[in-house]
C-alpha cells in the first residue's frame, strides 16, 4: 500500500478529469486550476462550528467532501452552500500480532509489561484531544487496579527535542508514575509499529474534546479493540454509542497558543471524567 502511493508522488499526467484537494480551504485558491473538469474539497473540522473564514472559502467550490455526518451537520449550520458528500476514511485490513511476541519499550528504553491490561492512546499532546485528562483518570484508576497500566502514543507539533521534552514536563506535573504505570513513548512510528501497538493494547482510549472523524479511534475499532471515547462528533458513525463516555457541550478553551481558527463563540465535549472511570472498570 505505501509504495503504491509512494510510487504516484510528484508523477505528472498531460490531463486531469478530477482534482481532489484535502487539505485546510484556506490554501484552495492556489490549487484550483481551470482547465480541470471537476475541482472538489476535501476537509475537516472538530468544533460544533466551522471557523468563520473557513465558509468562504468552501463555497468557492462547487462540492466538499467530508468524513462524517457530524461535519455535514457541522459544514451546512456554519453557511456553507456547496454541495457536501460524506466520505468516509478507508480501513485496509491488517492482522493484529501476538501479544506475546511484542516488545515495546518506552522513552526511557523500560521494558513494558505484557502481562499486565493495557489501557493505550494515539494523539497529539494538546487540550483538545484530552491526554491530561485520560493521565488524571488514570492515575485514580491504577490505585485501585493494580494490575493495569497505560502506553500513550504522543507527540507534540513536530516529532523533535523540544516537543519531546514538552510532552514528559507536561505529564511528569501532573502524575509521578511515568515508567512505573504510565508509559511514553515519543518516537514517530511507522505503520508496522503502530500495529504493533494496537496489537499490544487491550482498551484504545480518547477522551477528545471533538474528532471530526477520530482515525485512531476507527483504526481500534477496526481491530475489535475494546474502546472508551467521548460520546461526540465522527466516531459516532462507526461506534456503538451506548458504551461512550457522556460529555457536557461547552465553549472551548485551551486552544489559544495551537490555532487561531479555535474560536471563544465555538462550542464542542468537555467528558464526564467519573463516567470514562466506570466505562474503563467495566472493560478489565
Amino acid at each position: 500500500m505505501d509504495s503504491l502511493c509512494a510510487g504516484t508522488i510528484n508523477k505528472r499526467y498531460n490531463k486531469y478529469n478530477r482534482l481532489i484537494i484535502h487539505s485546510t480551504p484556506d490554501i484552495w485558491k492556489k490549487y484550483i486550476d481551470k482547465n480541470i473538469d471537476e475541482i472538489i474539497g476535501y476537509c475537516t473540522w472538530e468544533t460544533n462550528m466551522l471557523p468563520e473564514t473557513w465558509v468562504d472559502y468552501i463555497n468557492q467550490l462547487p462540492e466538499v467532501w467530508v468524513p462524517s455526518t457530524f461535519n455535514e451537520e457541522t459544514f451546512v449550520s456554519s453557511g456553507v452552500k456547496s454541495k457536501i458528500k460524506v466520505v468516509p476514511h478507508i480501513w485496509h485490513p491488517q492482522p493484529l500480532l501476538n501479544k506475546r511476541n511484542i516488545k515495546i519499550y518506552d522513552y526511557c528504553r523500560t521494558k513494558v509489561s505484557n502481562d499486565r491490561f493495557t489501557f493505550y492512546s494515539i494523539g497529539e499532546l494538546n487540550f483538545r484531544k484530552g491526554i491530561e485528562d485520560l493521565v488524571k483518570v488514570f492515575d485514580k484508576f491504577q490505585d485501585e487496579h493494580k494490575d493495569t497500566q497505560l502506553i500513550l502514543k504522543l507527540h507534540y507539533k513536530l516529532h523533535d527535542e523540544n516537543g519531546r521534552k514538552h510532552c514528559i514536563d507536561k505529564l511528569s506535573s501532573i502524575t509521578n508514575k511515568l515508567g512505573k504505570s504510565i508509559f511514553l513513548i515519543l518516537d514517530n512510528l511507522n505503520r508496522d509499529d503502530i500495529v504493533a501497538l494496537h496489537s499490544f493494547g487491550d482498551c484504545y482510549v480518547s477522551l477528545n474534546k471533538g474528532e471530526s472523524f477520530g482515525l485512531t479511534i476507527f483504526d481500534a475499532h477496526n481491530f475489535d479493540k475494546s474502546i472508551v471515547t467521548t460520546k461526540f462528533g465522527g466516531p459516532l458513525d462507526f461506534m456503538d454509542n451506548n458504551v461512550m463516555v457522556d460529555y457536557k457541550l461547552d465553549s472551548i478553551r485551551g486552544m489559544e497558543n495551537f490555532s487561531k481558527n479555535y474560536t471563544k463563540d465555538q462550542k464542542w465535549a468537555y467528558p464526564d471524567l467519573d463516567d470514562a472511570y466506570d466505562k474503563m472498570k467495566n472493560l478489565i
